[in-house]
């Protein structure tokens, strides 16, 4: 009786589990055909298969085109942005092109100077005996020595208008070597003398106010290489810079190309007196009353013009720089 009752309890064992094995792999069954069907809320195939499909160029372009026509401001922020960028890595290469050559800037023996080199402020200043905007300049130079600025002004003759320029800058430079004292005097002269005169009469003049033997000047002109030297070596630091035009004011380490008024120019050394550069757009900024090109373009061919007495508000057009 135990024996059958034990086979009886075995039975019952094996019918349960059975059972349950049977259960549990129906259930599966169902769950992978669940899986394999599509539901009632499922996308349809078609749509599926369309949407996974890449955008072809047209639609691109399309939704592009669809977007800027809606907000045109994106293209125009994008290209202002492009630009500062371009203007702002420019003008810091500009700079620092200044800073790692400061002592040839500032320190040739052989450039004209005024005030002290330990001046908090300084002015390189190139330029052209004929050109007009370079006369109007020269007016805001002297007004900043005669306002007794603290600052260290150092003059670069940079003669881009032919033949005549360079005889002017020669001589010059020649009353800067034998008449240290008189240059300024000279200078201003020079660049103020609007007449129709030739240059050998305006330096003959202006020797004679000054007591100056100008027959000296000429003959120390003739074939004279150390002259041209220094000219030469102000066009090799013009180019290394890489303006080509005249007037070009450096203040400080910063370049400012073209001419600007005196209230402008004060305003620069006090910008760069507190360390603050500013954008040179804002710098540098004309007279209402003033032509868009206020400067000289270095004169490709270097030609003699006997005419060079240029209006401020002509520019000579060029592509190369006249080493000459």
């Amino acid at each position: 009786m135990k024996t059958k009752n034990i086979f009886l309890l075995l039975l019952i064992l094996l019918v349960a589990f059975l059972g349950y094995s049977f259960y549990k792999n129906s259930k599966n069954g169902q769950k992978e055909q669940e899986v394999n069907q599509p539901t009632a809320m499922s996308k349809d195939p078609q749509k599926e298969a369309k949407d996974s499909e890449p955008m072809t160029k047209k639609e691109v372009k399309g939704i592009i085109e669809e977007e800027l026509n809606e907000n045109p401001d994106i293209i125009i922020n994008a290209l202002e942005s492009h630009v500062n960028k371009q203007q702002n890595a420019h003008k810091q290469k500009i700079q620092q092109v200044i800073i790692d050559h400061k002592d040839q800037l500032l320190n040739s023996k052989n450039d004209p100077k005024y005030g002290d080199p330990r001046s908090k402020n300084t002015i390189v200043t190139f330029y052209d005996y004929n050109c007009g905007y370079c006369k109007k300049m020269s007016d805001v130079i002297k007004q900043v020595i005669d306002s007794k600025e603290d600052v260290y002004i150092v003059f670069k003759e940079l003669p881009i208008l032919g033949e005549q320029s360079m005889k002017a800058s020669m001589l010059a430079l020649v009353v800067n070597k034998i008449y240290p004292d008189k240059f300024l005097e000279f200078h201003f002269a020079l660049m103020d003398d609007t007449s129709n005169l030739s240059l050998n009469q305006k330096v003959a003049n202006i020797s004679k106010s000054l007591n100056i033997d100008s027959s000296k000047l000429f003959k120390q002109i003739e074939n004279n290489p150390s002259i041209k030297r220094i000219i030469d070596e102000n066009f090799d630091a013009a180019k290394l810079i890489g303006f080509r035009s005249t007037p070009t004011l450096i203040v400080n380490d910063e370049l400012i190309p073209g001419y600007i008024n005196y209230n402008q120019l004060i305003s620069v050394l006090g910008s760069n007196e507190e360390g603050d550069v500013n954008d040179e757009s804002s710098n540098v900024q004309k007279d209402d009353n003033e032509s868009d090109t206020n400067s000289e373009v270095i004169d490709e061919n270097n030609s003699d013009n006997d005419n060079n007495k240029k209006d401020p508000n002509n520019v000579v057009n060029t592509n190369n720089n006249n080493q000459n």
